[in-house]
C-alpha cells in the first residue's frame, strides 16, 4: 500500500440486481458454484459473467446470434440501478477494513494457502489488529 495514498477503492456488487442488460451486454450472476481454486470457496467468492450478444441478419430475418465475454466495466453506469459500484473510502479507515476482511476470512492464508501467509495473517492479527 502506498503510505502517501489519501484514498482506496472498493468495488461492490449489489445483491438487489441480478441482472443488468443493455443495447450491447447482458451481466448476470452465476453465483458460487463454478470450479474454480479451493481458495476461493473460503473467500466466500461469487461469480459474475458479461456477455455480449450480435443478431446477425439476413434481409430482414434474424440469421443468428453470436455470443462473447464482455468487460464487466461496461456493467458500471449503463443504468440507474447498477450492478457495481466503486466507492472511494479514506486511507485511514485501511484497518478497520482488514478487521472486517478478516472476520470473512479473506486475508493472506485464505488467499496463498502457504506457511509464510499463515505467518503473516497472523502477525497482521497481533499487532495490526490488537488495540495498542
Amino acid at each position: 500500500m502506498d503510505r502517501d495514498a489519501k484514498f482506496v477503492a472498493v468495488y461492490m456488487y449489489v445483491r438487489d440486481s441480478m441482472q443488468v442488460s443493455g443495447a450491447d451486454n447482458y451481466t448476470f450472476i452465476v453465483g458460487k458454484y463454478v470450479r474454480t481454486h479451493p481458495r476461493h470457496y473460503l473467500q466466500q467468492s461469487n461469480y459474475s459473467l458479461c456477455v455480449g450478444i450480435k443478431v446477425e441478419y439476413d434481409g430482414d430475418k434474424v440469421a443468428g446470434y453470436d455470443y462473447r465475454f464482455m468487460p464487466h466495466d461496461g456493467a458500471l453506469g449503463k443504468s440507474k440501478t447498477e450492478m457495481f459500484l466503486r466507492i472511494l473510502l479514506p486511507a485511514s479507515e485501511r484497518r478497520n477494513a482488514l478487521i472486517e476482511l478478516d472476520s470473512m476470512n479473506v486475508n493472506p492464508y485464505s488467499v496463498y494457502s502457504s506457511e509464510e501467509s499463515l505467518i503473516r495473517t497472523i502477525a497482521r492479527q497481533q499487532f495490526l489488529f490488537d488495540e495498542p
